[in-house]
């Protein structure tokens, strides 16, 4: 077999591997969502890690939180103030102006549009290809919010501290959770992770599911409803 019969013979493999995997994901879906009441709750999440959970169940994306990730000072600081940073528009800026550019210069080796909404909060659309599509996904999906039936994540990861782990478990949302892999036992709203193998990358995170997480979303809903 000659060179060029073996890349066609391997790119058809790997099409047809991207094929069965959706259609796995989408049997899965099926099968996630049977016991899913709540269908149009929105997640706030600090990473890429809400992207998997609406594909876990096969539902739009109700939140802008996808395909990105703020770092902790930044996440924390738009949770603080959060109606309204939300209501800001995105600034984009050049790569080299962003605070945390020492630690992202090399980051997949590529470049991704990084905005901000203020002076103090940082978005790093990892996933997008241009500020144009970054901004179009951010703001129509900011639109699909339900601020009463949302459900927030912070992570233990990207800058973060103590501090910030503190001043999360102390914001006013009902619904919460921080995954952590050093102990804080005087806090409520953390989840300490098995070891601190993958913290942060939304692969890892994914192995690391919320307990109950249909059940906590199920939930949701209902406090929107009293």
């Amino acid at each position: 077999m000659n060179i060029k019969h073996f890349l066609k013979n391997t790119l058809k493999l790997s099409a047809l591997k991207s094929r069965l995997q959706r259609l796995g994901r989408r049997i899965a879906s099926v099968y996630y969502k049977r016991e899913l009441s709540n269908r149009t709750f929105t997640l706030i999440f600090n990473n890429c890690w809400a992207g998997f959970i609406y594909q876990r169940y096969g539902l739009p994306y109700y939140t802008p939180f996808i395909g990105l990730f703020v770092p902790a000072p930044c996440y924390i600081e738009l949770l603080e103030h959060f109606d309204d940073y939300m209501a800001r528009p995105l600034e984009f800026i050049a790569r080299e102006e962003s605070v945390y550019y020492p630690k992202i210069k090399g980051v997949q080796g590529k470049e991704y549009p990084i905005a901000r909404l203020g002076e103090k909060v940082e978005i790093h659309f990892l996933h997008e290809k241009n500020a144009a599509e970054a901004a179009a996904h951010w703001n129509r999906r900011k639109e699909r919010i339900h601020r009463h039936n949302m459900l927030v994540k912070f992570s233990e990861i990207d800058c973060c501290t103590p501090e910030l782990v503190a001043r999360f478990d102390a914001l006013p949302f009902p619904h919460k959770i921080c995954f952590v892999v050093h102990s804080y036992p005087q806090l409520s709203s953390v989840l300490m992770y098995p070891d601190k193998r993958g913290l942060g990358e939304t692969f890892e995170e994914w192995k690391y599911p919320l307990p109950d997480l249909t059940q906590r979303l199920n939930g949701l809903q209902r406090e929107e409803t009293k």
